[in-house]
């Protein structure tokens, strides 16, 4: 995978974590005809237990999107630097004309060992 696909992949990934929500904040632990007995406070003690480990599951969620946006950041650093750099070399060729200079850019392109991404990124800016 290239930068690009990679930055696609997460994002994609992100976005289906973002549905994820607290759907058990509405629960009522009130049950009509309880009465009397421990019953209604195990269920109660119960659906606490749901709604706290539910609680866990979306912080840790939360942490992993986070980390996610940490990785395409970076990634998107290496594709953005990698891009500045090899742009400054394919512009420092000059040719007596133009269209030499254009042949021998796009030779120096096409010999550099570099993320697909970004060879087609200064192939889009020659």
């Amino acid at each position: 995978m290239n930068y690009k696909e990679r930055i696609k992949a997460l994002k994609e990934l992100k976005s289906s974590l973002k549905d994820v929500d607290n759907r058990l904040d509405g629960v009522n632990s009130d049950i009509s005809g309880w009465e009397g007995g421990d019953s209604k406070s195990k269920y109660q003690d119960y659906i606490q237990e749901v709604k706290d480990n539910t609680e866990m599951m979306l912080e840790t969620i939360d942490n992993f999107k986070s980390e996610i946006s940490k990785l395409i950041s970076e990634i998107q650093r290496k594709f953005d630097e990698e891009y500045r750099l090899n742009m400054a070399v394919i512009k420092m060729i000059h040719e007596d004309s133009p269209s030499k200079t254009k042949q021998k850019r796009r030779e120096k392109l096409n010999s550099l060992r570099i993320d697909s991404s970004v060879k087609e990124k200064i192939r889009q800016n020659l």
